[in-house]
């Protein structure tokens, strides 16, 4: 089934959803030469992963949850990691107001600037209530928001 078909439980949870997702998608990835793509690909790769061990860290220091734990998706075949990567998009999932939107942004700025990372995303954000697949038929879940998200991107 499509994603789409669960449109309904997208716009639910955005009120309700425990989990914030920010989605990154390289612009126009296709009509990048090759050498481009690959070291745009590799610098988000590592940028996200690199925010979201800063905020493990931060995490640390307030004593206080802010990014999705590895545990909890780590068992589910369809999006195991955090942060998730396909192909030319990325996603990082906060908890629901662990910390302001423009907080998020200007760390992921910050970390743009440190990786001197000059190319074009398509950024969007939701929210979605589960990370269990199996969940997904009651509960908005994760994968579905990675889709439903990266598809907006291609509507910017």
């Amino acid at each position: 089934m499509s994603s789409f078909e669960y449109y309904d439980l997208f716009l639910k949870s955005q009120n309700n959803g425990e989990y914030h997702m920010f989605t990154f998608d390289l612009k126009d990835s296709k009509k990048m030469n090759s050498n481009d793509r690959l070291d745009a690909m590799y610098k988000m790769r590592h940028m996200l992963k690199d925010i979201y061990n800063y905020l493990k860290e931060v995490e640390l220091i307030i004593n206080q949850k802010i990014v999705l734990d590895q545990c909890l998706v780590e068992n589910e075949l369809w999006m195991p990691n955090e942060p998730y990567f396909m192909g030319d998009a990325g996603e990082i999932t906060i908890y629901r107001n662990s910390i302001p939107d423009d907080l998020f942004y200007e760390i992921f700025n910050k970390f743009k600037e440190k990786y001197n990372f000059n190319y074009e995303l398509h950024i969007t954000d939701g929210y979605y209530e589960t990370n269990k697949w199996v969940e997904g038929k009651d509960k908005f879940a994760r994968t579905y928001c990675f889709d439903i998200l990266s598809n907006k991107h291609k509507k910017q």
